[in-house]
This record gives structure tokens, C-alpha cells and sequence, in this order.
């Protein structure tokens, strides 16, 4: 069978399957999957604000710290998240996609399916049966039996540490085990915790919840849809309904994200270690061609480690994520990206020719001159796979590095307003070289500080589908109306790479369905 677009499973070498009639026409005609601001799914949170924010935000931010930072975090924050979170029972996958979570282990395979309402996990332990929409939890284990049943009000755990009974609704909930009494009045008023450690204190009503203990304070504020707990162990991020979920312990921090709102506990034996799986490769394999890379130097940083951006800086370098791009295309070798290197806050004239030269070192022969004949066929002879854009006068010295490559930028938060911009931009007709059309939607600092329980991402997700049926209606190719790279926010959330790479067969030539399967 000839290579064709028809499966998701060749998108992550959706060039190498393209049908020879389009080896002949230039990357600048055919429709490419794009991530706009492709690494701000790794951002540091407790890095310094970028030294091109405002003086008055920047003071806002380090007397708020606590409530700016997850506000930054969940706005900035562009691209989807996957982790691995090893335990002693081996690896625990969290896709946070389509509602299905599969976490194998050395014991088993642990199955949850949001969608259904059901919850399955089986251990070596034993079945574990959550059912939401029955409001009956069943988990069996090891200890004993643990009931909770939501929809009679009643709550009954029964485990090696006693037993506890947690009547809700009631306006009182009891909990006891072997560290003592648990006494806590609903929302009506304070919740009084005494244990073993001391007193912890919950004031619902003010909307913070603050609990003193002999570790440390723990605030949470529930009203702002944020929650910060502070404890010997570290510090712990929790933006809440956001759909992210941000820990922070002595070995650095960690990202949960999930649209279910998956909520990870450490336990008694310390903190789950959660270590980032999804990065740049597996943007590159969800057929992703072009990455939107904003790059800086830290202010007051020693080292010559750049870092990318978005409002504060990632945890990884910009060096080691382009040599893991450099590995993959040595890997895919009739793959193409377009890498577009912009904005360089911090950089030095000297620091810019250090890092062009580790650009030359890292992609070699890889990288395609701006004079090269840009069709596939001729890339692949030639072994170029590497178009760079390099958005500063640097480049200008440099013959192998391209210019700034034009983005369409809506800059709205509502989709209605974001496609009539571009079809605005459409009318006046494509650029001649390569070109973005942005679906990224945007908030200004007012959206977000009257919104402050939604975020990008739920903005994003929610006006998926107006976006979709306009993005399935355009076409690629030398017409006036045509699109080239199509960018977006959260891929591998959104099918978007799929349909911008099926949008490449509306330039297959009319032919008979038995001669080409498309």
C-alpha cells in the first residue's frame, strides 16, 4: 500500500508518508502542525518575572508572590503536561487526554475511566471499584475495607489505623484514629482539628483555610481558587478547578495536570516523586513541525544558560532541548522542522554568536540555507532538516539561519473574535514564504484577574470545537486564501495535529478512490 494521511499512527512521520504527488511541492505550500510557545509546558514557577515586565508588576509579584505566581503559572502555561510518577510498585502513566488514565505496574494494570463515571484500579492488594456517578466508592485493600458512600451522607473507613465515621451534611464530621479526635463543624463555621501535632485551624466563611501544626503553616485559600500549603517537606501549588495541580518538595517541583482533576496524596512514607514524561519529543511525535521557541538569559544568571520563556522561565535549557531535537531528526530522517527562535531578552552580542554557534554545532548539515529549494524531495536529498528562524539582526551574518518568519497573532480571547481576524488577514492574501496563522487565544491581565477560577487551557478547551469547523474548512497551497503553519495551544489535547496534516489532501489531484487511498 503507498504511503497516504489517512492514520493517526504516521503522524509522528506524517512527512515520510506523504504521497509522492506532494514531494515536489515547497514546505511553504503545505499545511504544518505548529505549538506556539512549544516549551511553556515546563516553566519554573519560582523563577525570576522576565526583565521586560513592568516595574509595577514585577513589585506586585514580590509582595503577592503566593497568589500572582499560580495566576502567571496557569496563563502562561501553553502546551499539555504527561508524568511518570514511580512508587514501590513500579511506574504510574497519567495520560491527561481523552479521560482515560492507564497506569501500569509491576503488580498489574491500574484502569481508570473518567468518562464512564467508572473507576477501576487492581493491585497486588486487591480491587479497587470508585463508581462517581453512583456516589458509592468501594476500595478494598490489604488494611480492610474502606466505604464511602456520598449519596446517604455517610462516610465509613475502616483501616489499620481505626475507624473512621464521617457523617456529611450532617453539620458535624467525626473522625477517629489512633491519633486522636477529629471534630469538624461544616460550613458553617471553623473546622477545629486537634491532633497529635496541635491545633489546625479552618476558617471557611473568610475563604482561607489556615492550619498550624509543629511543621510549619499551611494556607489555603479557597475563594481565589488557589491553595498553598507550606510544610517541612516543601511547598505545595495547588491551583484549584484550573485543572492544575503543581507540587513542589526538596527535589524540585512537579506538575500534575489533569482535566478530571486527579489529585495525587503523598503519604506516610513521604512525597511521590513525580518526574516530567512529556517534552519536545513528544510534540515531534504528535507530527508537530514547527515550534515557536522564546528564548532569554536570566538576569544576573553567571552561567551562559539560556532558557525559554514565557512571562518567567522554563526548568530546561534551550541547549539540551535542541540536542534532544537534533537526536530525534537523526532518528526520523525525512522529517522537517521549523525552528523559530525569537524574542532573545538578556542576550549580549557576544552571548547571541555563542549560542549561534552551538546552534551550527548542534544541527550541522542538518540545517537548510534560506536560498535551498524547499520541497521535500530536494530537502531529503540534500539531508537538510532543519529550517531556522532567528528573529535579530545576528542572523544577518550567518547564512544559515533564516528571517523572522511572519505569525498572525489574534490576540483575543474569544474564538468568534480570533477567526474573524484571521480571515481578515486571509483577504488580504498570504505572505510569499512561510507564515503563521496563530489559533492561540489570548488574555489580557484584566480577563484574567475577573476570571480568576478559568485558565488558558479551560478558555482553550471550551472553544475548541467553534475553532475545529473553521480550521477543517481551509486548505494549504500557492492561493491567495491558502494556510501554511497552522499553530496552537495544548497539543496532544486537542486532535489539532491530525487535522491540519488531513487538511494536506485537499492538494492531491482529483483520481479515482481505487487508485489512492487518502
Amino acid at each position: 500500500m503507498a504511503p497516504g494521511l489517512n492514520s493517526d499512527r504516521n503522524t509522528g512521520d506524517w512527512m515520510t508518508c506523504l504521497p509522492e504527488e506532494l514531494w515536489d511541492i515547497p514546505l511553504t505550500n503545505l499545511a504544518i502542525p505548529g505549538s506556539h510557545d512549544a516549551m511553556s509546558y515546563c516553566l519554573d514557577i519560582t523563577s525570576p518575572l522576565l526583565r521586560s515586565e513592568s516595574d509595577s508588576f514585577r513589585l506586585l509579584d514580590r509582595v503577592f508572590y503566593c497568589f500572582t505566581r499560580p495566576i502567571i503559572y496557569k496563563w502562561a502555561t501553553t502546551q499539555a503536561c504527561l508524568y511518570l510518577i514511580p512508587d514501590s510498585a513500579g511506574l504510574y502513566l497519567i495520560p491527561d487526554s481523552a479521560g482515560l488514565h492507564l497506569i501500569p505496574d509491576s503488580a498489574g494494570v491500574h484502569l481508570i475511566s473518567d468518562s464512564a463515571g467508572l473507576h477501576l484500579i487492581h493491585d497486588s492488594a486487591g480491587l479497587y471499584l470508585i463508581h462517581d456517578s453512583a456516589g458509592l466508592h468501594l476500595i478494598p485493600d490489604s488494611a480492610g475495607l474502606h466505604l464511602i458512600h456520598d449519596s446517604a451522607g455517610l462516610y465509613l473507613i475502616h483501616d489499620s489505623a481505626g475507624l473512621h465515621l464521617i457523617p456529611d451534611s450532617a453539620g458535624l464530621h467525626l473522625i477517629h484514629d489512633s491519633a486522636g479526635l477529629y471534630l469538624i463543624p461544616d460550613s458553617a463555621g471553623l473546622y477545629l482539628i486537634p491532633d497529635s501535632a496541635g491545633l489546625h485551624l479552618i476558617h471557611d466563611l473568610a475563604g482561607l483555610h489556615l492550619i498550624p501544626d509543629s511543621a510549619g503553616l499551611h494556607l489555603i485559600s479557597d475563594s481565589a481558587g488557589l491553595h498553598l500549603i507550606s510544610d517541612s517537606a516543601g511547598l505545595y501549588l495547588i491551583p484549584d478547578s484550573a485543572g492544575l495541580h503543581l507540587i513542589s518538595d526538596s527535589a524540585g517541583l512537579h506538575l500534575i495536570s489533569d482535566l478530571a482533576g486527579l489529585h495525587l496524596i503523598p503519604d506516610s512514607t513521604g512525597l511521590f516523586q513525580i518526574r516530567q514524561l512529556k517534552n519536545i519529543v513528544q510534540q515531534l511525535q504528535a507530527g508537530v513541525r514547527y515550534f515557536d521557541l522564546r528564548i532569554a538569559h536570566k538576569q544576573n544568571d553567571v552561567s551562559r544558560d539560556l532558557y525559554f520563556t514565557h512571562v518567567i522561565y522554563t526548568q530546561v535549557t534551550v541547549v539540551d532541548t535542541l540536542n534532544t531535537v537534533a537526536t530525534w531528526l537523526s532518528e526520523h530522517p525525512k522529517e522537517i522542522v521549523i525552528l523559530a527562535c525569537s524574542h532573545f531578552e538578556g542576550l549580549s552580542e557576544k552571548l547571541h554568536e555563542e549560542f549561534i554557534y552551538s546552534l551550527k554545532i548542534i544541527f550541522g548539515f542538518k540545517l537548510c540555507p534560506p536560498k535551498a529549494d524547499t520541497t521535500l524531495r530536494s530537502l531529503w536529498s540534500s539531508g537538510y532538516q532543519v529550517v531556522l528562524s532567528y528573529e535579530d539582526h545576528a542572523a544577518e551574518r550567518h547564512k544559515e539561519l533564516w528571517p523572522e518568519i511572519p505569525y498572525w497573532w489574534a490576540n483575543k480571547a474569544d474564538a468568534e473574535e480570533l477567526i474573524q481576524y484571521l480571515d481578515s488577514q486571509k483577504r488580504f492574501g498570504r505572505p510569499d514564504g512561510f507564515f503563521v496563522a496563530g489559533l492561540n487565544l489570548t488574555a489580557d491581565r484584566c480577563f484574567m484577574a475577573s476570571n480568576p477560577h478559568i485558565s488558558l487551557r479551560t478558555v482553550t478547551m471550551e472553544q475548541w470545537e467553534c475553532v475545529r469547523r473553521w480550521l477543517e474548512d481551509q486548505k494549504p497551497g500557492s492561493d491567495m486564501t491558502s494556510l501554511n503553519i497552522i499553530a496552537g495551544d495544548f497539543i496532544g489535547l486537542i486532535p489539532l495535529c491530525s487535522i491540519i496534516i488531513d487538511l494536506n489532501k485537499k492538494l492531491l489531484k482529483r483520481r479515482s478512490p481505487k487508485k489512492v487511498e487518502v
